[in-house]
């Protein structure tokens, strides 16, 4: 369904993708690892066309983002879902005015039909009732659940969450893991989220997908990346213990720790 093809990405003197491949089929998660600057957020970007690459291909549905004119890309991109890292609200309109954005923006719909969306989107994510409060008097993760919302307002396909969990306590993040599971079942929404989680990455993900240096450099179900004997993911993981994955047994220490910097 989403497809990169060695992708090359440079900033100056800087090479972030250096002949990056991977590939997600539909209706999966796929978490995205790697130390931080590795070009785990440039990936989404390249994704949803904030990015073009260097040299090298992205396929969404088959349809070339990297060659796209302006009119292409918006339709690759009513496909997707994007949650930033910040949630990214406009703090001068209400949560439901955040989240009734985008069928502002890109339907014509009458204002009872956005309204009815707004609210059926708010309770999907526990947010019911809470439209009309402003996002400087929600907690950080209500704002990533709002976010949330805005996201899949336009019912995308395809979700792309960038650090989902960062900046929230322990219980608010496995809330929001349990929520991106549910959109998955609820919605058969296909996802990449990047995240230093590692907690959160063995409770949400299908496969695990880590970069370094710009590449893909394994890719595979929780269970197995915990087996891994590569050097280099075995030291990203460090500390972990291996066993069934579920939300009582996953590692509870936090992920990446075992890094060093070379």
């Amino acid at each position: 369904m989403i497809r990169l093809e060695n992708v090359h990405k440079q900033f100056g003197a800087r090479k972030v993708l250096d002949g990056l491949s991977l590939n997600v089929h539909e209706g999966e998660t796929f978490v995205i690892i790697g130390p931080s600057g590795t070009g785990k957020s440039v990936t989404l970007k390249h994704i949803v066309g904030l990015m073009r690459p260097d040299a090298g291909e992205v396929y969404v549905d088959n349809e070339p983002v990297h060659s796209a004119t302006p009119p292409q890309l918006e339709a690759i991109r009513r496909k997707m879902g994007f949650l930033f890292q910040n949630g990214a609200l406009l703090n001068s309109l209400t949560a439901g005015e955040n989240v009734a954005l985008p069928l502002r923006q890109h339907t014509d719909w009458p204002e009872e039909k956005i309204q009815a969306a707004v609210e059926e989107k708010l309770s999907l994510v526990d947010m019911e009732g809470r439209g009309d409060v402003m996002p400087s008097d929600l907690s950080g993760g209500m704002r990533k659940r709002v976010s949330l919302a805005r996201a899949i307002i336009l019912a995308p396909r395809i979700v792309l969450y960038d650090e989902p969990t960062s900046g929230l306590d322990p219980v608010m993040s496995n809330i929001i893991n349990k929520l991106i599971n549910s959109m998955k079942a609820k919605l058969g929404i296909t996802s990449i989220v990047v995240t230093h989680d590692m907690s959160s990455a063995y409770l949400i993900a299908d496969r695990i997908g880590m970069i370094y240096k710009g590449k893909l450099v394994e890719a595979g179900p929780p269970k197995e990346l915990l087996k891994t004997t590569n050097p280099v993911v075995r030291q990203f993981i460090d500390g972990k213990t291996e066993g069934p994955l579920t939300a009582e047994e996953v590692p509870a220490t936090g992920g990446g720790r075992g890094w060093r910097r070379k």
